[in-house]
């Protein structure tokens, strides 16, 4: 059985910021993103272990074709993925809050 999949509000602020960045450049380029982005949550749902723990019990998943890591943890007992952030690679990862 798959797993949920939440947000939480950064991950959700996030979100909205990159939308709205390449909303700006090119509504292509928001819709390629956005393709990548389902596949990839369609990805943990069905394989939440898939990807690496890259801190405490938080993983990563780098996009490939956008310069962002998804940081998730996954709540077993509930069956729930839980995005935290959506993180430009860039930028300095001390800066990286998940509360």
């Amino acid at each position: 059985m798959p797993f949920s999949i939440t947000f939480t509000n950064r991950a959700n602020d996030d979100l909205r910021e990159i939308i709205d960045y390449y909303d700006h450049e090119a509504a292509e380029v928001t819709q390629s993103f956005l393709r990548e982005f389902i596949a990839i949550v369609d990805l943990l749902r069905e394989h939440p272990n898939a990807c690496p723990i890259a801190f405490a019990k938080v993983r990563k998943k780098v996009m490939h074709r956008f310069p962002f890591n998804i940081f998730y943890t996954i709540r077993k007992q509930k069956k729930e993925v839980v995005i935290a952030r959506i993180w430009h690679q860039k930028r300095n990862p001390k800066a990286l809050s998940l509360k």
